[in-house]
């Protein structure tokens, strides 16, 4: 499964993130990794490893799809312990995908 988020590079993407566009190809990565049936889109409350079935090794494909379609750079083994559900993955990327374009806005021009 492919999903493009952006065709512009990291470095560039200094606009503001938009947070349903961002829930919603979360939510789709993690429908597609269900057992034994994928989903079109996972609930947010739902529990990686009881509500979606995921193992350890499909926790780990999921965050490399996330990282792969965000463009962002390994997530630290500390964030990882945060993800228990969907909406908390949703907020770890929104939180690294909003501090990536603060950092990427010019000296000046803050918001």
């Amino acid at each position: 499964m492919s999903l493009e988020v952006s065709a512009t590079p990291a470095a560039e993407q200094a606009s503001p993130v938009n947070d349903e566009e961002v829930r919603s190809v979360i939510r789709s990565l993690a429908g597609a990794l269900t057992v034994p049936v994928p989903l079109v889109s996972a609930d947010p409350a739902a529990a990686f490893v009881r509500d979606l079935g995921y193992d350890s090794l499909r926790v780990l494909e999921f965050v490399q799809n996330v990282e792969e379609a965000f463009q962002l750079p390994p997530i630290q083994e500390r964030a990882l312990m945060t993800i228990i559900t969907v909406s908390n993955a949703e907020e770890l990327v929104l939180k690294l995908l909003n501090a990536r374009a603060i950092r990427s806005v010019p000296d000046g021009l803050e918001r």
